[in-house]
């Protein structure tokens, strides 16, 4: 935690950033924050990284998906391997959503007003929607994966891959805006609407990274052959001919 010396002067300085706007009301609050005393001005249960990482798994499957579309890559990369890892996807979407849970029951519990408001903010305040989106794409629409008809369908599971990581962009969303956007003074309550800096920028992101994929499919090996003898059912059958007498 940041903590402010005894003689920085704030008067006249104004956050330009989310970054800045974070420190500026942790500062303005309680300015020996991590210094002297133990208890933050904002006390937030929201995880930054779930140690259940679903968006890594639906992202893995969704690439892997379309790059067994691609690079005919039907012989290495069997529906087995999607149905697996779509079962993965619904035991983690179960673990997020009892985390989502767990953070309201705490804060409920806790008895402590500005805690309880900041999550029933986020659930019920002027950016709810974006809440119910994360909500939505991360724990209840990955329950679509118990049924076989859809884990059999390659288009379906890639939807739902796609739906996972958007859930899993408005937590960054949430956990981002909803904790500045209003704070203990309603007089600094402010609304947030995305410069087009930042929506290029988003847009530069996934440029970025699909752009170094594509490198690497296209000068690295996909797929390490030390794992992918037991699936070659070509090359078993050529062993079964080759000792036929």
């Amino acid at each position: 935690m940041l903590s402010a010396p005894a003689n920085l002067s704030l008067d006249g300085w104004k956050p330009r950033t989310i970054i800045q706007e974070t420190t500026w009301n942790e500062l303005q609050y309680n300015p020996h924050a991590g210094a002297d005393q133990h208890e933050p001005a904002h006390e937030d249960l929201w995880p930054r990284d779930h140690p259940t990482p679903g968006h890594r798994w639906a992202m893995v499957l969704f690439l892997m998906i379309l790059v067994r579309q691609a690079m005919r890559l039907e012989d290495y990369i069997t529906p087995r391997h999607v149905d697996v890892m779509a079962k993965i996807i619904v035991a983690i979407s179960g673990m997020v959503g009892m985390a989502y849970l767990t953070e309201f029951f705490t804060a409920l519990y806790s008895g402590n007003q500005y805690e309880q408001f900041a999550f029933l903010n986020r659930a019920m305040g002027p950016f709810a929607w974006g809440y119910w989106i994360m909500v939505g794409c991360n724990v209840l629409i990955p329950q679509l994966l118990w049924f076989r008809g859809v884990r059999s369908r390659l288009g379906l599971v890639l939807a739902i891959c796609v739906l996972v990581n958007v859930g899993m962009w408005f937590e960054r969303f949430v956990i981002i805006v909803t904790s500045v956007h209003r704070d203990y003074l309603p007089a600094n309550w402010a609304d947030y609407s995305p410069t087009s800096i930042e929506l290029a920028t988003l847009a530069g992101s996934f440029g970025l990274f699909f752009t170094l994929f594509f490198i690497f499919c296209r000068f690295l090996p996909v797929i390490a052959i030390g794992e992918v003898k037991g699936v070659l059912s070509y090359g078993v059958r050529h062993t079964e001919d080759r000792h036929e007498p």
